[in-house]
């Protein structure tokens, strides 16, 4: 399954992404064969009741701490991921946690804020223009040349994802649809997270039933880590386990949509909870505005 460097990705080790340097997973086995005595001291140590309690404390102050920060940058999102991970609980509740700070992540972008002029989150001058070289299907490179003049809606995700995905590009057909006339200059594209099963052509696939107009896009590891870093978009991948299926594997993803003008500058953030209406009349605005 597709793995993250470290490098590639600020909130891997967070996250718990197995890194791809396989002299580093080597030293660490070593490591651990080297000192088995002190590795079952330590972690006899961190299971006593005063260490628990200092675990939590530790955990939740660091939890919300970078929570109610007011600017979430990679710092503290990290930060952030760091206590869900340290909680000494079960492996669900820490990806429970670990998924909440996903999502606020993606609202917090750029330090976002909502304007009293937009219904939604005004990124405009936080947030870098648009700038990519990804796969497209028929074996196309794609840039930000291609969208030149256009105003993008742009989502991150995976063809399989069962709920957030496709009602999102959902919602956002409709959008394009409910712009009218306008609708030939823009256009939605979709990222995929997990190149490892999503296919150029597959993904192209996959959007067209939403929108005969919209773009599936992907690429290696490193090119989906470095853009999506770009954009402050938080994803993990589980390896699966040895003896299960390669291709069956949980993917988690923030959930924001980015409004980018016909000059490829980002200028709006919608959560996946945004009004169809209220999401509308901005980009009918912004389309508008930049024409």
């Amino acid at each position: 399954a597709a793995t993250l460097t470290v490098k590639a990705e600020p909130w891997s080790h967070a996250f718990g992404h197995t890194c791809t340097n396989p002299n580093s997973r080597h030293q660490i086995s070593s490591n651990k064969r080297q000192s088995p005595h002190t590795d079952r001291q330590q972690s006899a140590g961190t299971k006593s009741p005063a260490n628990i309690l200092k675990r939590v404390i530790k955990a939740l102050f660091l939890f919300v701490n970078a929570l109610l920060t007011p600017c979430l940058t990679d710092q503290t999102i990290t930060k952030a991921m760091t206590a869900a991970h340290l909680m000494p609980t079960t492996h669900s509740i820490r990806r429970w946690l670990a998924f909440i700070t996903i999502g606020l992540s993606a609202l917090a972008a750029g330090c976002s804020e909502h304007s009293p002029d937009w219904n939604l989150y005004d990124v405009k001058g936080h947030l870098p223009k648009l700038s990519f070289e990804l796969q497209a299907a028929g074996n196309k490179t794609f840039t930000e040349k291609d969208l030149e003049g256009k105003t993008v809606l742009m989502f991150f995700g995976y063809a399989s994802c069962p709920d957030i995905c496709p009602t999102t590009m959902a919602q956002l057909s409709e959008i394009v649809t409910n712009v009218g006339d306008d609708a030939k200059d823009v256009r939605i594209v979709f990222v995929s997270v997990d190149p490892h099963r999503d296919t150029p052509d597959m993904l192209q696939e996959y959007v067209n039933a939403f929108n005969p107009n919209a773009i599936g896009l992907t690429g290696n590891t490193q090119d989906i880590a470095r853009f999506a870093k770009r954009y402050r978009i938080a994803y993990q991948i589980e390896k699966p386990k040895p003896d299960d299926d390669p291709n069956v594997y949980n993917v988690t993803h923030s959930q924001g949509v980015y409004i980018f003008d016909n000059r490829g500058r980002a200028r709006l953030l919608a959560s996946d909870s945004e009004d169809t209406a209220a999401f509308t009349a901005d980009v009918q605005k912004l389309i508008n505005e930049t024409s």
